[in-house]
């Protein structure tokens, strides 16, 4: 594009092979820079394309992504409405590469939003869930337990997931706050290299998160509350993070889809006040 105004130039048109116009000569050299434009994007739309995985994740600041995406996508119709209609098949050719160009640096920017969006959550005043004093310490060893599978009645011991990151989440029948955070452990499981996640439903009346819970989740009933003893367990929903070693890496409260994602990165901070709690979740030891 930038030989573009030399090809046209009148010295330069005798230059030209015979058949081929100043016009289509600078379609071929905007559609050859189209190509190293869209080869050379290759490695980082790769790299960009990875941490976007992680980016989608989060959502509290994606509404940023969006706008620049449609910012970017009225940038590239008024280009092409000011683009000059030629007949020729090359121009035509050249036309189409210039919007495949478009949409490849679209790409790219929005996944870019994504990505600096994400950090400016993370380095801003979100800290990430909160870490409640009860509960287990990071690096001591998660407790084993052996209890039947709600749905297909197998026999599930937790030690069988050695060698694997493993979320645990202590929730109850009749916790609002677990109810509400349904769907996003079912966002959570059809993520992709999403962790194996267990869901231990205490006793209580209410919903019941056999219908409700994603087939991807495993989920166990604990009527005599044995598992939650074992991990220490309070308020609800908790949220373990199990490493591959099935030590304890982080427990939080969580209440949304970034909390359990930051969970599952190792990211959470302890406040000394009751106040991050649900306010469904203070009044007693057993909800």
């Amino acid at each position: 594009m930038a030989l573009a105004p030399l090809v046209i130039s009148r010295p330069a048109a005798g230059l030209l092979p015979a058949g081929i116009s100043a016009g289509n000569a600078a379609s071929l050299l905007g559609a050859a820079a189209g190509t190293t434009v869209i080869v050379a994007s290759v490695g980082p739309a790769g790299a960009i394309w990875r941490a976007w995985q992680g980016v989608l994740r989060t959502r509290r600041a994606q509404w940023a992504s969006y706008l620049g995406a449609i910012v970017l996508a009225g940038l590239a119709t008024g280009a092409q409405r000011m683009t000059v209609a030629q007949a020729s098949p090359i121009a035509q050719w050249s036309d189409g590469l210039q919007w495949a160009v478009l949409v490849v640096l679209l790409l790219l920017v929005f996944g870019m939003f994504g990505i600096i969006a994400d950090i400016r959550r993370r380095l801003g005043e979100d800290l990430g869930p909160p870490i409640p004093d009860e509960g287990l310490d990071a690096g001591v060893d998660a407790p084993d337990f052996v209890a039947g599978e709600a749905r297909s009645g197998r026999s599930l011991r937790f030690s069988h997931f050695r060698g694997k990151a493993v979320v645990l989440v202590f929730v109850s029948p009749d916790c609002g706050s677990c109810i509400g955070l349904v769907p996003q452990l079912n966002r959570l499981a059809g993520q992709h290299k999403a962790p194996p996640i267990v869901v231990i439903v205490g006793p209580g009346q209410g919903v019941d998160y056999a219908d409700r819970l994603s087939r991807e989740i495993r989920l166990v009933h604990d009527p005599k509350r044995k598992i939650q003893a074992d991990y220490e367990v309070r308020w609800k929903p908790t949220v373990y993070l199990i490493d591959a070693e099935q030590k304890v890496a982080l427990h939080t409260i969580s209440n949304t889809l970034p909390d359990l994602e930051d969970t599952v990165d190792g990211i959470g901070h302890r406040l000394g006040s009751d106040s991050i709690l649900p306010k469904d979740e203070r009044s007693g030891d057993d909800r």
